[in-house]
């Protein structure tokens, strides 16, 4: 999966790609559609860095609650993360389906990023 970066067009703060109506295409099909909203048609050549080399989605393990508030509390968020040849992406994408941007770190390659969950409460080594 190979699609240009938004990060030419960063004019500070998080983006957000807000929902579209619910549609019978397959996640693949929701996934090329969400990275091409995303994605600067305008940019005519392409820096290698800022080409997607691989995409995760990871289901969010957050206790904290929205800004908006709980919607849907049984329906964890997913996290889509995009990695490129010079950092990563994290968007948040909660059920109502308007993807925003929680992290855009360029230190370098990324070529692992996985959400850890949160840990159970308890010691399993006490006495």
């Amino acid at each position: 999966m190979s699609a240009e970066s938004p990060r030419h067009a960063r004019s500070g703060g998080p983006l957000t790609v807000p929902s579209q109506p619910p549609s019978d295409r397959s996640i693949i099909d929701a996934v090329s559609g969400f990275i091409n909203d995303v994605t600067l048609s305008s940019s005519s050549t392409v820096d290698p860095k800022d080409v997607i080399q691989w995409a995760r989605f990871e289901t969010a393990d957050i206790n904290e609650p929205t800004p908006e508030g709980d919607i849907d509390n049984d329906v964890p968020p997913l996290l889509l993360i995009l990695g490129y040849g010079s950092g990563v992406q994290v968007w948040l994408i909660p059920p109502t389906g308007e993807a925003q941007e929680v992290l855009s770190w360029r230190q370098g390659t990324v070529r692992v990023l996985r959400i850890l969950p949160t840990p159970q409460h308890g010691d399993c080594f006490a006495s």
